[in-house]
């Protein structure tokens, strides 16, 4: 829509809210009343949410259903937790006796005789509570993990993990119960913060001998990996390393793998080879993670040689996954005939494997090696052209090397895969543009389509085809989460109509609120009394009212980076950084976010900090605490740092030479190769 056309909308809708105040009424509370509605629906369903706690009765998640919320009795009443042991004689009497009440209650025959023993046994000798509640405990805690176990068995995840819980409150050492627990927490609810958490306070209770402990473990370094928190996973396994000097054979294994993996996220790639080494882990992921670690600190021909004599040990998809990697780190040297003789060797071993032909298009010269290329894409497009995976990669290959023609191959191949045959020359419509539970994912193609005219250089192209997208198909427009919009105004920043192109930019951060919501807040945002309607008050209600009715949108990092970098390629330079600092506020932790939002100020100008940033030199530095990204944003931010641009202050002068042994001159920016 017309920026004056929108305004005109808005004013429209804005005076007749205002003209009549009883619609404004009925408006709020027809929404009121469909709120209270939907909540009510919603309550039983919401995602349930357990609070792990050591200091009172073990919590259940909020949604245990009505059945299961009958059969599991108060944790108090179970724990005897109000009976005071060290109070005096006519407290405990009195309080044992309040508690035997309550246990009639109880639906289970075998607890309600347990509790009444223990009680009975408090009240006679009232001066040994302590030592009577702890062997209850130790009852208790042996028939809550039966039951969790049944629970288990007849997948309650509910009923168990509520079981679970109350074993850990009796017996905090029970390291079994906290494994089974974590599990249930992380695998079934998605609670992976808790999970880490009942995991590490089990730490110092683990038997490092027993059989269990090797599991214990990697379920905890794997959780410490998802949280993002490699650091204190590399503290605890080197430290497992050094002060445990018997550690069973598997378990020094799995630590050391665990130590290897987390100093290589952070950055600490020597010390991870050194790991491998020193332990003498084995298997093909060891031999790629150390020569990778290898390269990344700069010992290229050491990884590469290592990869060399790795290959006649391995075999099938490992062996792939070797020569792959060799081909990479040839491309990344700059090496193309190198990469070319391990991506064709790749070919020759794993003829079936269309990634390895998708490969080498990629290193392909146009020129001298144009009868390679027409040869290997008729091969893939006659032999996969009913894979998904390929023709994506094939897809993904046309869009970065801006190959309309091949792309519009896909784009008819993953349409043809849902509907069956038609010609190239049917106009699109509904019926072409739906996406199936069978077939390719086609929205996927058509952005990928949509991304190629872009490329290459046919934003009117490209706008054409969004524009019978949203004309005929707004599903696929919303299944596609607002991607659509981001490569509309990539085209329109090509065709030089930037105002058009920062609207879409909006629409692609923001989604519309279809309540009524914003004009409910008329009287906030346009006070009649001082203003009268005057224009200028007017256009800043329209304002402000848009801003209360649209709400961000949940873009995922890797599109928001993805995004970005199309729109720079464009010369879109600034909406680019718009759309990073959104992301760097939805995903604060994320290093590929967080490694292209500070390209793109620097290729801004944006340095100082502002009311929404930090200074650069403060992201530059969190940056280094971070997982670390591509070696490549190191050499773009030291060539920042040793140009006029770059601030002279202490900061900036340590920064420089921290980033001096990061940065990497002899590595090529291949941004289109995979």
């Amino acid at each position: 829509m017309h920026p004056r056309h929108r305004i005109l909308s808005l004013a429209a809708a804005l005076l007749a809210a205002a003209a009549h105040p009883a619609l404004l009424l009925a408006q709020n509370t027809a929404t009121a009343a469909k709120r209270t509605t939907a909540a009510a629906a919603a309550k039983p369903s919401a995602a349930p949410r357990t609070t792990v706690t050591t200091t009172t009765a073990a919590t259940k998640p909020p949604t245990a259903p009505a059945a299961a919320k009958a059969a599991d009795p108060d944790p108090a009443l179970l724990l005897l937790s109000d009976i005071p042991e060290s109070g005096t004689v006519a407290e405990i009497v009195a309080k044992s006796r309040a508690i035997a009440a309550a246990a009639n209650a109880l639906q289970n025959p075998l607890l309600r005789t347990r509790i009444r023993l223990a009680l009975a046994q408090i009240e006679s000798a009232p001066e040994d509570v302590r030592s009577i509640r702890r062997k209850h405990l130790a009852w208790l805690a042996v028939h809550s993990f039966a039951e969790a176990e049944k629970r288990i068995a007849s997948d309650d995840a509910q009923g168990a993990a509520n079981a679970l819980h109350l074993v850990i409150r009796c017996d905090p050492t029970h390291t079994r119960a906290r494994f089974f627990l974590a599990e249930i927490l992380a695998t079934k609810f998605g609670y992976h913060k808790e999970s880490a958490f009942i995991l590490r306070r089990g730490l110092p209770y683990l038997n490092l001998a027993a059989s269990e402990a090797n599991a214990y473990l990697h379920q905890y370094f794997n959780l410490l990996e998802t949280l993002l928190l490699d650091r204190e996973a590399t503290n605890l396994a080197h430290g497992l390393l050094e002060k445990q000097t018997n550690l069973p054979p598997a378990l020094r294994e799995t630590v050391a793998m665990h130590a290897a993996k987390a100093d290589f996220r952070i950055g600490n790639y020597a010390t991870a080879a050194k790991t491998i080494r020193d332990h003498k882990l084995q298997g093909t992921q060891n031999r790629l993670l150390e020569a990778i670690s290898l390269f990344n600190a700069g010992n290229t021909a050491a990884a590469i040689i290592l990869l060399h004599r790795t290959i006649p040990e391995t075999k099938g998809m490992e062996r792939d996954a070797v020569l792959r990697q060799i081909a990479n780190f040839h491309i990344s040297l700059g090496q193309r005939e190198q990469a070319l003789r391990a991506a064709k060797q790749r070919v020759n071993e794993f003829p079936q494997n269309a990634q390895a032909r998708i490969h080498c298009l990629y290193l392909f010269d146009p020129v001298k090696d144009r009868a390679d290329y027409d040869r290997t894409l008729k091969y893939i497009l006659e032999n996969y052209s009913s894979n998904q995976a390929a023709m994506f990669a094939l897809a993904t290959f046309a869009a970065r090397r801006g190959k309309v023609e091949l792309a519009n191959t896909c784009h008819h191949l993953s349409a043809k895969s849902q509907h069956g045959s038609f010609t190239k020359s049917d106009a699109p419509n509904s019926r072409h543009y739906v996406n199936r539970q069978n077939g390719f994912n086609h929205a996927a193609f058509t952005c990928s389509l949509i991304e190629t005219l872009v490329r290459a250089k046919r934003p009117k192209d490209a706008v054409d085809a969004c524009s019978k997208l949203r004309l005929y198909d707004k599903q696929f427009v919303r299944d596609t989460g607002g991607v659509i919009n981001a490569l509309l105004a990539a085209a329109y920043f090509s065709l030089g109509e930037k105002e058009t192109a920062h609207l879409y930019v909006e629409e692609f951060l923001y989604e519309k609120n279809e309540s009524t919501e914003a004009f409910f807040r008329l009287p906030e945002v346009l006070d009649q009394r001082d203003h009268a309607f005057s224009e200028p008050a007017l256009l800043a209600a329209i304002d402000e009212i848009e801003r209360i009715a649209r709400r961000p949108r949940e873009i995922p990092a890797h599109t928001c980076v993805a995004v970005a970098s199309l729109l720079r390629s464009v010369k879109a330079d600034a909406e680019a950084l718009r759309i990073l600092e959104n992301a760097i506020r939805a995903h604060p932790t994320n290093a590929h976010v967080k490694a292209a939002f500070i390209s793109a100020r620097i290729a801004n100008g944006a340095f100082s900090a502002t009311a929404k940033n930090k200074d650069i030199l403060t992201e530059i530095e969190e940056l280094l605490l971070m997982r670390r990204p591509e070696p490549k944003i190191w050499n773009e931010i030291f060539r920042w740092l040793n140009s006029p641009n770059a601030p002279v202050s202490p900061r900036a002068l340590s920064l420089r030479a921290t980033l001096a042994k990061l940065a990497r001159p002899d590595l090529t920016d291949n941004p289109d190769f995979s």
